[in-house]
């Protein structure tokens, strides 16, 4: 890939695939030895050509990092995350590369203004946010989410009765429920919600995967996929080269098969639509190798 007007390197940003283009926004990054900056800015990378552009900030939300993003088939959607990791950000923006051009996003409908880092996914119409929310006197934790529409450019509450405490979240859409998985600092725990019926289910958490961090989840058509990550189970905490496979159908876990790569966290991973592809990560090292699982 040609790093010619990349823009800064960075970490902490998000990408999102609009079918022809890579969006890259946000992050931190090296300006100078030593020095390192929360950043604004982003840029469209195309394969076919192998090339790369800028993306207009006029409009764009403040610099931030380990925000959220999702594509919502024309435009990306970019919502919280952190500044100097401490300032909590509850607004976000709407980029569409067709116009180059950004519009706000109002802040969320949230009754805390400091959740911890949550998920969130598209539906196809709305975007689903979940997270974990620290109450005003910062003596307690509890579920929050909210529901963004595009069409209106706003937001609406999303029902908490039933929902999971989970911490350090991650959530697939399944084409009909946002399946969120997790820990409640105890043992794995998740549960399903159906926006259009507005209700939480929980899930089976039998043959669930150990509690882990900086894992990864995709949803590969009928099952979710949970890999890999830092475990915290145990007196030897170690980086995982397992996972599990949940089937929302008949809610039931079932282990994967034994990798034949390392155990990693903080890697990236993947569906194709007949594979898993998961690619670097840390283990003792900075990974520069993959695998490839195929659930069938």
């Amino acid at each position: 890939m040609t790093p010619d007007g990349a823009p800064l390197g960075r970490a902490g940003h998000t990408a999102v695939w609009t079918g022809e283009e890579m969006l890259v926004w946000g992050g931190t990054s090296e300006v100078s030895p030593g020095e390192f900056r929360v950043q604004s800015s982003g840029g469209i990378y195309d394969p076919i050509a192998d090339q790369w552009r800028p993306m207009s900030m006029d409009g764009a939300p403040s610099a931030r990092t380990a925000h959220l993003a999702v594509w919502t088939g024309s435009e990306m959607i970019v919502w919280g995350g952190l500044f100097d990791g401490d300032q909590v950000f509850l607004d976000g923006g709407r980029y569409a590369p067709s116009t180059d051009s950004w519009q706000p996003i109002p802040e969320a409908d949230l009754s805390t203004t400091a959740p911890l880092l949550g998920c969130g996914v598209w539906t196809g119409s709305e975007f689903l946010l979940w997270s974990l929310a620290i109450s005003d006197d910062s003596t307690s934790v509890y579920p929050e989410g909210a529901r963004y529409s595009p069409a209106s450019n706003t937001w609406s509450s999303m029902n908490q009765d039933g929902a999971p405490q989970v911490i350090g979240c991650d959530a697939v859409w399944t084409g009909r429920e946002m399946i969120v998985t997790g820990d409640n600092g105890l043992a794995a725990t998740g549960g399903r919600y159906d926006p259009e019926a507005d209700k939480w289910t929980g899930m089976s958490n039998d043959g669930a995967p150990p509690m882990t961090i900086d894992r990864t989840a995709i949803w590969a058509d009928s099952r979710l996929i949970v890999w890999g990550g830092f475990s915290v189970e145990g007196e030897e905490p170690e980086r995982l080269a397992s996972g599990g496979l949940y089937d929302p159908v008949i809610d039931t876990w079932a282990a994967t098969a034994d990798a034949t790569i390392t155990g990693r966290s903080d890697h990236t991973a993947i569906w194709t639509d007949s594979e898993m592809i998961v690619w670097g990560g840390f283990e003792g090292s900075y990974q520069s190798n993959g695998g490839r699982f195929t659930p069938e």
